[in-house]
């Protein structure tokens, strides 16, 4: 019975210690971010998701424009441009193909396994999803069809 006795303060040592560190990068996190714009050369965290907004997923930018009104904030001017994605091609024109090197292969499984759809996955990684498809079949994550 001791030993059980000794266990449960024990667990609940480790818990007030899971507790405290929970605490602890909870207010690392909220110094990082009230630093953030200070970083950046901008006055406000309100600035700095204005001058990212061109940068996120179309989701992102389409729950950005009903915050903002109906139509994305115009960026603030930052002095370092932040490295994006090559502008989509035009319309009727063919972008430059992605090279699928064994890494990009690899995240796109990791990413698969997480529950990512494909479609999700292939705009996240900048491939079509067909390609997404095709290396999820080779890694043998789909389920192969019944014979009826």
């Amino acid at each position: 019975m001791s030993n059980l006795n000794s266990l449960r303060e024990t667990l609940a040592r480790k818990q007030a210690e899971v507790a405290n560190l929970e605490q602890e990068l909870r207010a690392a996190q909220a110094a990082q971010f009230t630093g953030l714009p200070a970083q950046l050369g901008l006055d406000s965290i309100d600035a700095v998701i204005k001058a990212l907004a061109p940068h996120a997923s179309p989701r992102l930018k389409g729950a950005l424009a009903k915050a903002f009104g109906g139509k994305l904030p115009t960026p603030a001017v930052v002095e370092a441009p932040v490295e994006s994605e090559p502008a989509p091609a035009a319309k009727g024109e063919r972008r430059k193909r992605t090279t699928v090197t064994p890494e990009l292969k690899d995240a796109i499984v990791q990413a698969l396994q997480a529950g990512k759809t494909a479609s999700a996955v292939a705009e996240e990684c900048g491939v079509s999803p067909a390609t997404v498809n095709n290396i999820k079949r080779a890694a043998g994550l789909t389920k192969k069809r019944e014979e009826a």
